[in-house]
């Protein structure tokens, strides 16, 4: 039970022991891993790994990443040092571009990447889903959801309106048939981090898909998480989570009286298609006009309750389905493709 049904599970799990076992044989073949080139390039120059994080300008990883390449293969100490100068010069002007509005693009080299990777106990062969989003927006619900559990129960995460770590927290699927990973990632505001540089300092670049969770707008962190997993050719899912108590506040808005025992199941039902049209609509034009404003192309938006969702993952009915059956759809045989296991879809 979770997010891959049973009928694609056996291609998961042969993908799986191809994806480790490829990985073990490069790390044989290359007799080093890129952490350790880059640790000798840090210790031939006198300076720590961590020299990129101190720099303070995403824009300036790519030009650190460059001095470790260089540095591992230059004995020459005073060349080294007119590297780090140059370095430093580049840095500079990077800034400079920063100050004036002119945001940089940056490309993480094979260093960050696998340090990114370090970072979230990344797993070869797994299935590694990130769901971003502001507080208060559901993503804890919505990742317990898809691991096929309810709110509080044994291994779900916990869930509340605050936001409560600074970190991404890791949650493995608890059926270990599914090789799959989930992150809940720190919400926008909650870091002292600009919001173009979000995207490379918590290393989304290493997932295979990213949930933008929103509730009634978009934060200039899901713009740039969009912007830059289009760039990265990765697969991110707008969602609009909670439509179940959206759709009740708006049927309440109404004048339906849920409390009324002797209520009129017929008007229950009319005002529930109603007030659903309703809020269909208002989100997906609202995303249309966020995409829009921030100069985007259109992409479709998810309409999701997380009770339907569980029933879904489940192998269940939902009772009142939006688009639920569609987003794990769509997820699935994304990650699928991305991985070249064909075949078979859900």
């Amino acid at each position: 039970m979770g997010i891959f049904p049973p009928s694609v599970l056996p291609f998961v799990a042969v993908s799986k022991e191809v994806a480790v076992g490829a990985a073990a044989a490069a790390a044989l073949t290359a007799g080093e891993n890129v952490v350790g080139a880059a640790a000798a390039a840090a210790g031939s120059l006198g300076e720590s790994i961590t020299l990129g994080a101190a720099l303070g300008c995403a824009g300036a990883l790519v030009a650190v990443g460059a001095i470790g390449v260089a540095a591992y293969a230059i004995a020459d100490r005073s060349r080294a040092v007119k590297a780090t100068k140059a370095v430093q010069s580049e840095k500079e002007k990077i800034e400079e571009r920063w100050r004036a509005g002119i945001q940089p693009i940056v490309t993480p080299n094979l260093i960050e990447q696998e340090m990114a990777k370090r970072r979230v106990q990344y797993q070869e062969g797994f299935f590694h889903f990130a769901v971003t989003g502001t507080a208060g927006s559901g993503k804890s619900s919505l990742i317990n959801a898809f691991r096929g559990l309810r709110n509080r129960e044994t291994a779900a995460a916990a869930t509340g309106v605050t936001e409560t770590t600074l970190t991404l927290q890791r949650y493995p699927d608890p059926d270990p048939q599914q090789p799959v990973v989930w992150y809940d990632l720190p919400g926008a505001g909650t870091l002292d981090v600009p919001d173009w540089q979000y995207f490379n300092t918590q290393g989304l670049y290493i997932f295979d898909c990213i949930i933008v969770l929103f509730d009634s707008r978009f934060t200039a962190t899901d713009i740039a998480i969009l912007r830059n997993s289009a760039r990265f050719n990765i697969p991110a899912y707008i969602v609009r989570s909670k439509a179940d108590q959206q759709i009740r506040n708006t049927m309440r808005e109404m004048g339906y009286d849920s409390d009324d025992e002797n209520g009129d199941p017929g008007l229950r039902d009319r005002l529930y298609q109603v007030a659903r049209q309703q809020f269909v609509e208002e989100t997906r034009g609202n995303v249309r006009s966020n995409l829009r404003r921030a100069n985007l192309p259109d992409k479709r938006v998810y309409i999701i309750s997380n009770n339907a969702l569980l029933s879904v993952i489940k192998e269940e009915t939902p009772r009142r389905a939006i688009d639920e059956v569609e987003l794990r759809r769509d997820i699935v045989n994304q990650a699928l493709a991305r991985r070249g296991i064909v075949g078979t879809r859900v």
